[in-house]
């Protein structure tokens, strides 16, 4: 009994512990499906925000294809505030609600996306409508450009409107912004009937154009005007002419075709004038008389830069008129060739006056000049007549030959009785081919006398007059010494040059001495070769020479100034060409051959030729190199079986060596005698701006080309070098 008690007990208090337990459960579940309940509830309320959002966006995007772009800023930055209160509160319950959180970025970038493009075509709106208020602000402005008569600059206006037209409509047309294109619309149409009645005033200007001009054709056509009011009234007329055709070609108006036709009428009526204007202005010019010693040399200066002009502008004519004009471009040509060897006369005139006042050495440097330009003139084929070469060639003699005349009688040696006369540089026959002119030459170089110590005649150098000093010079077997002349009434010093003494005076050396000075003699009438002033043969032979006291090139090269070193090498070029003119080649030319010489009041120096002993023996023997310089000499001078003989090619080469050192301080082959005798048949010297980099532009091609082992890729004359340096300043 106690036991089915006890049982029965236990059972009654398991029975309520479970009923008590399932109690609970069904509580606990309960609470679970309504927490369910609940975020099924919440995820459904972001589901629908969602939504919602999304539909607002469709909305807004009407409204922006609808241009009401104010209401859809509006509405977008309220979306904007809505996703983000979203966004934050599912950052708060964390990833239950995955799905939810993963469609939020869609919307965002949707929103975002809507931004952009209702920005983009407003501002498309905005400039569509700012394009429009512009053409109406711009049309309405060009009806008093209208009534004032500024119609180009009206048709301007209407021209860029236009521009300003089409390019809106492409933008209206494309964004569909349909409340614009009226009034579009009424802006072109009222652009057109601008450029309609523009179009009016114009051709009507075109009228008053040509009525104008045949106003100012009619005056010109008056016998009381003259010739220079006749080409003043033709240009305005033209002028008017080509206003009214620029205008009918505009507007392809039928009146452009006759309007074309008038001009070439009064082109060619201003032309006739403007014909007969040059011809008195030509036929007015008059040469001043060289003979006149009142008249300056800045007066034949202006003459001949009124005849250049003058010449120029016959030339600068584009006309049928050839036989007109040729015959005035003959006249001008021939007057300025006149003038020009006026001006040379002119000089040497004055010239003489100097050496009989005893300014010998501006007498010197007159002379000299006048021969130097009229050499050029004559090389100048342009604007002179062929009898011309012969007179500039003859006074360029006279003047050369005077110029040695003054440079003795500088020394002493003679006085003006030795003057050739100038003339009007007709019919001069050189001195060398004349009996009187031989006296002279002989003069100008003599012989020695008897030696007896007493005073030389006037214009001869006896060897008892040199009262010799220091030497100044040497090279091969000769010494050059500084001297000055006993018995003179001149201390001004010249040099002599004399055979290195080793026992007796060959034959040999005699006729050498005798063959460079009847050589140099010839060429020493030019200002940049070193002049002879005598020689002779006892007691041994001799030859007299100019004095340079700035010594030779090797000493003064790294003192001169870049435009100094090309002067320089000019000068020289040129005493070689005239060399050159005369069938004589020098053949060693190197700075101890090249002297040069500043003057008081000089900052320029002048640079003279000298040693002309080797050329002679060498073209007599050109497979000999006794006497070269082997550093200065040319490809031919070492082998002349591959290059050819020595000519004036060769003396191009060593100027171009010469050169190259004068710019660079750097000879182009170095080293030794033998490494240089290799470099010059062998290799290719580097550009001269490799050692020098500021040389002008071009130093490199010019020099480069002088130096070519090829003779035929040298220079084909010297003169071509001269010019090409000259052309560095």
């Amino acid at each position: 009994m106690e036991l089915n008690e006890a049982v029965f007990i236990h059972g009654s208090r398991a029975v309520d512990s479970i009923r008590q337990y399932s109690s609970e459960l069904r509580s606990r579940y309960d609470q679970v499906q309504q927490q369910i309940e609940i975020e099924r509830n919440r995820k459904s309320t972001f589901d629908d925000e969602l939504q919602a959002i999304e539909n607002r966006l469709d909305e807004i995007d009407e409204l922006v294809q609808a241009n009401r772009f104010e209401k859809s800023r509006k509405l977008l930055e309220q979306l904007k505030h809505d996703i983000h209160e979203i966004d934050g509160k599912l950052r708060k319950l964390g990833t239950q609600f995955e799905d939810v959180t993963d469609r939020l970025p869609e919307v965002r970038d949707r929103h975002e996306s809507l931004v952009s493009k209702r920005n983009h075509i407003a501002q498309k709106h905005e400039t569509a409508v700012e394009q429009i208020e512009s053409a109406e602000s711009d049309l309405s402005s060009v009806e008093s450009l209208i009534q004032n008569g500024s119609l180009d600059e009206a048709e301007e206006i209407v021209s860029s409107v236009q521009s300003l037209i089409t390019s809106t409509t492409t933008t209206v047309d494309s964004y569909q912004f349909t409340e614009l294109r009226d009034r579009l619309e009424q802006v072109s149409e009222e652009c057109d009937a601008t450029i309609d009645e523009i179009e009016q005033h114009q051709l009507e200007r075109v009228q008053e154009l040509r009525k104008t001009a045949q106003d100012r054709i009619k005056q010109a056509a008056d016998s009381s005007v003259t010739d220079e009011e006749t080409i003043a009234l033709y240009e305005r007329a033209h002028d008017r002419l080509e206003a009214a055709k620029d205008i009918a070609t505009r507007y392809d108006h039928e009146e452009t075709g006759a309007i074309t036709d008038q001009i070439g009428d009064v082109q060619r009526a201003g032309t006739d004038a403007k014909i007969r204007v040059l011809g008195t202005e030509v036929a007015g010019v008059s040469v001043p008389d060289p003979a006149s010693e009142s008249v300056t040399g800045d007066e034949f200066q202006a003459t001949i830069s009124e005849i250049e002009s003058l010449l120029q502008r016959v030339r600068e004519m584009d006309t049928t008129r050839g036989e007109d004009l040729s015959l005035i471009e003959q006249e001008a040509t021939e007057k300025l060739e006149n003038g020009r060897l006026a001006r040379e006369q002119h000089r040497a005139r004055t010239a003489v006056r100097q050496l009989r006042n005893d300014a010998h050495t501006k007498s010197r440097k007159s002379f000299e000049t006048a021969a130097e330009n009229l050499r050029q003139l004559v090389d100048d084929d342009d604007e002179k007549t062929s009898d011309g070469d012969t007179q500039m060639e003859s006074l360029a003699d006279r003047c050369e030959q005077n110029a040695r005349v003054a440079r003795r009688a500088g020394l002493g040696l003679t006085d003006e009785s030795e003057l050739v006369e100038i003339g009007d540089g007709a019919e001069f026959v050189p001195a060398e081919n004349t009996d009187n002119a031989q006296q002279g030459q002989a003069n100008a170089a003599p012989s020695v006398g008897n030696n007896t110590g007493h005073e030389s005649p006037p214009g001869q150098i006896e060897y008892d007059d040199f009262d010799r000093g220091e030497k100044i010079g040497s090279g091969g077997n000769a010494d050059v010494y500084k001297t000055t002349l006993a018995h003179r009434e001149t201390d001004q010093p010249i040099a002599v040059k004399e055979p290195r003494m080793q026992g007796t005076v060959t034959a040999q050396v005699i006729d050498r001495f005798a063959a460079e000075a009847e050589t140099w003699s010839k060429l020493d009438s030019h200002k940049h070769i070193l002049s002879v002033l005598g020689y002779g043969s006892s007691p041994i032979p001799w030859i007299a020479l100019e004095y340079m006291n700035q010594g030779d090139l090797s000493n003064v090269q790294s003192q001169l100034d870049q435009d100094q070193q090309i002067r320089v090498a000019t000068q020289v070029a040129d005493g070689v060409w005239h060399a050159h003119q005369r069938g004589i080649a020098h053949l060693d030319l190197k700075p101890q051959n090249i002297l040069v010489e500043s003057t008081d009041g000089e900052t320029q120096p002048t640079a003279k030729v000298t040693d002309w002993g080797l050329s002679k023996m060498l073209l007599d023997n050109s497979a000999s190199i006794e006497g070269l310089s082997p550093q200065y000499s040319a490809p031919e001078q070492f082998d002349s079986d591959t290059f050819g003989k020595p000519d004036n090619q060769t003396d191009i080469f060593q100027l171009g060596t010469v050169f190259y050192e004068l710019f660079t301080g750097q000879h182009p082959f170095q080293g030794s005698t033998t490494q240089a005798m290799h470099g010059i048949l062998n290799e290719s010297p580097a550009p001269p701006s490799d050692h020098s980099p500021d040389l002008p532009a071009g130093t490199d091609e010019i020099l480069l080309k002088a130096i070519s082992k090829d003779k035929s890729d040298r220079y084909e004359a010297v003169v071509n070098l001269r010019d090409d340096l000259n052309s560095l300043r």
